[in-house]
């Protein structure tokens, strides 16, 4: 075929002799063309760019169990939806499309020069390029040329979300690209949910409290719960309708600081970042925020939770049965008394007499030669006649376990001169302080400092040799929150990151290694989950209310023991039996309270002898073994009027029955039910695998224990 030249210009077009076969070829070409430029613009479409004047499109994700739907580049890529798939019906979370505003999906705060002040926050909707790209399951979003202030065009974001294989959750990750010369990033908000649930309408699994969880139902208003803390011990957070859920989990085996934020029923999952706020920092979360689709309750949330956590650094030991460095004595303590000073002789000789047979523990107060929370960390030397009840306690095989402080420094005192440098700091370089319940205000010291680090090992060391005890309670360690050091001098990063949570694994591995080899128990105050494994047991004192659930036994059960079930004096009987039988079913050691000593208590005193006694005859549950549910009630459940004094709680109904179901440590299922009532119950329940339904009547405050 001959052709001809043309030129256009610079252009050289070729020309074709008119022919029916040029004719249709020249006819497929241009169908071809059409057919290209059709490709190449739904290519546009999936990957849009406002600033070109693109057509907007809303990306979706859609997996088996699982379906996540953004807005338009034009609008900022918010969540419009995340819904589960697997129940009858598709459930909604998130319903910020129906009021038409432009939705969050991160927000991001930065600092200049490394000062809090002032500051300036970018979010998703900020001015910039924006573009998005779906592939295989997995949804990139970008921005770019992000301005701060003065600084034009230095910071990018790009958030991305993956689908898992099964379809059933989703993994959220951002990172940060920061060029300028002055702001650094501080602090991220990130994923972003507007309007997660419509108030009234989902039950809420809360990471609070002594027990790791409360069930709020008719969720209408939400809270910041701030990680790792003694009230938010774990990283999840879970929303229930309809017989299904969406759980939030922040995928950090390092623990750091966070919070999951629901003020107005929004879910923001917040972040400090390392080298908080200087400039050029982009240290955005070097972790996946979870969200899972799930069919069931919160016991399905907690198992769920269960099988990451235990994959976790601080679960790397294992198992409490096969750990060596488990001191099992402060594992058989049936009741712990709170003592104060020298005089225990008398409290501990009249416990033995109200429960006999069951092993004491004392927690031991004001041992040392000064107030309490006064002089700290100088405890030494001790009062007089603490050496003599020591020895009088170990000779009658009382678990004695003395108190200290792992966290604080009197800043009145002449040794604080030289322990100054190594206090945490704020950005401007004055010193964290705690103020403790006297009104006197400690310097908070930094984890990460060799002086702190040997400060608490010797003196846990030194008590352990001048008072042969058994075992050292460090208060603060893990109930307190992350500090926020900005003392360069230390060696970590500013403000948040993991500095604080691994400075203090690291503080207390010596410690632990020197206890194990004596064959004493470390303890620390509430649960935090970062610190299990540097403690033999952790006290649960605060924070009781009918919304608890035993979130912290179903998840870490076998792994951890947790001690403790404070209660006020002029709480009644039927108070008292409700919490020490929660307690008792999810495999806390009870006591903490001095309530037995008061007069009339003859029938709490009974009641706590039942229940010891049934904890120590099953250890292989309790201790060893894993909480895994409770028993599916037939029937009415009769209820108890409950008047709860301590923690303002006042009066409220719970059921006269409770039960818990474990697995021993041989796999074994057993049932543990429990009679708080003042007259015989009979208690119908249905026992899984064969739907079978039991019948059983359960005396008057008591245990029934069915293996």
């Amino acid at each position: 075929m001959n052709a001809k030249t043309w030129k256009f210009g610079n252009l050289k077009m070729w020309k074709y002799p008119v022919s029916k076969s040029n004719i249709q070829m020249g006819i497929g070409c241009w169908i071809l063309g059409i057919c290209i430029f059709a490709h190449l613009s739904s290519v546009a479409s999936a990957k849009e760019d406002c600033a070109a004047g693109a057509a907007p499109a809303a990306p979706v994700l859609d997996g088996k169990g699982i379906r996540i739907e953004f807005d338009s580049a034009e609008r900022g890529f918010g969540c419009l939806a995340i819904k589960n798939k697997l129940g009858e019906k598709e459930v909604l979370f998130g319903s910020g499309a129906s009021n038409g505003q432009r939705l969050g999906l991160w927000a991001m705060k930065f600092w200049k020069d490394g000062k809090s002040s002032p500051n300036r926050w970018l979010t998703n909707q900020s001015p910039s390029s924006r573009s998005f790209d779906i592939t295989n399951g997995v949804a990139r979003f970008y921005w770019k040329g992000l301005s701060l202030a003065e600084e034009k065009g230095v910071v990018d974001v790009t958030a991305t979300v993956s689908l898992s294989e099964d379809g059933e959750s989703a993994q959220w990750r951002i990172s940060v690209a920061n060029r300028s010369k002055s702001w650094g990033l501080a602090e991220v908000e990130y994923p972003v949910i507007s309007h997660v649930v419509v108030t009234n309408t989902a039950t809420a699994l809360l990471p609070c409290g002594n027990m790791g969880g409360e069930l709020v139902e008719n969720y209408t208003q939400g809270g910041r719960h701030e990680y790792p803390h003694g009230t938010v011990p774990v990283q999840t957070f879970s929303f229930m309708m309809d017989g299904v859920g969406l759980q939030f989990t922040a995928l950090d085996g390092k623990g750091q600081n966070k919070a999951f934020d629901t003020r107005g029923l929004d879910m923001k999952v917040w972040y400090k970042c390392p080298d908080e706020g200087q400039p050029g920092a982009a240290n955005a979360p070097d972790y996946a925020v979870e969200t899972a689709a799930f069919k069931g309750d919160w016991w399905v949330a907690a198992k769920r939770y269960r099988k990451w956590a235990l994959k976790q650094p601080w679960a790397s030991k294992g198992p409490l049965k096969d750990r060596r460095d488990f001191c099992k004595k402060i594992g058989e303590v049936g009741y712990w008394m709170l003592c104060y000073g020298p005089n225990v002789r008398g409290y501990v000789s009249a416990m033995k007499h109200m429960l006999p047979d069951v092993p004491l523990g004392v927690h031991w107060y004001c041992w040392h030669n000064s107030p309490f929370d006064v002089n700290y960390p100088e405890m030494f030397p001790v009062k007089p006649n603490i050496r003599d009840a020591a020895a009088w306690m170990k000779k009658n095989n009382v678990f004695c376990m003395p108190y200290i402080n792992g966290s604080l420094w009197e800043d009145d005192m002449p040794s604080f001169t030289n322990a100054l440098p190594y206090a945490c700091k704020w950005p401007d370089g004055s010193v964290i302080k705690y103020k403790c319940g006297n009104g006197n205000r400690l310097a908070r010291m930094c984890p990460t400092t060799e002086l702190w680090k040997k400060t608490v090992a010797e003196l846990t060391a030194q008590i352990y040799d001048e008072l042969n005890v058994d075992g050292v309670y460090l208060d603060q360690v893990s109930c307190s929150l992350p500090q926020p050091c900005h003392d360069a001098s230390h060696g970590h990063k500013l403000g948040g990151g993991d500095f604080w949570t691994q400075g203090y694994r690291e503080l207390m591995k010596p410690i632990c290694e020197d206890s194990a080899k004596r064959g004493r128990a470390l303890t620390s105050e509430s649960a935090a989950e970062p610190y299990m494994d540097s403690f033999d047991a952790f006290l649960t004192w605060w924070g009781n209310n009918p919304r608890q659930v035993p979130f912290l036994p179903a998840v870490y059960s076998g792994y951890a023991l947790y001690f403790g079930c404070s209660q006020a004096k002029n709480d009644s009987l039927d108070a008292y039996c409700a919490l020490n039988g929660r307690f008792f079913l999810w495999g806390v050691q009870l006591g903490w309270t001095t309530l037995l000593f008061e007069k009339g208590k003859e029938k709490e005193v009974e009641f706590t002898h039942k229940l010891c006694r049934a904890r120590m005859e099953n250890l292989d549950c309790f201790l060893y073994g894993e909480l895994v549910g409770e028993l599916i009630p037939v029937g009415e459940v009769p209820t108890v009027d409950v008047k709860w004094n301590r923690d303002k709680v006042g009066e409220f109904k719970t059921p006269a029955i409770m039960s818990a179901v474990w697995l021993s440590d041989k796999g074994k299922r057993c049932a543990f039910i429990v009679n708080i009532s003042d007259k015989d119950e009979e208690f119908s329940f249905k026992v899984t695998p064969n739907g079978k339904t039991h019948t059983l009547t359960i005396p008057a405050r008591s245990v029934r224990v069915c293996r």
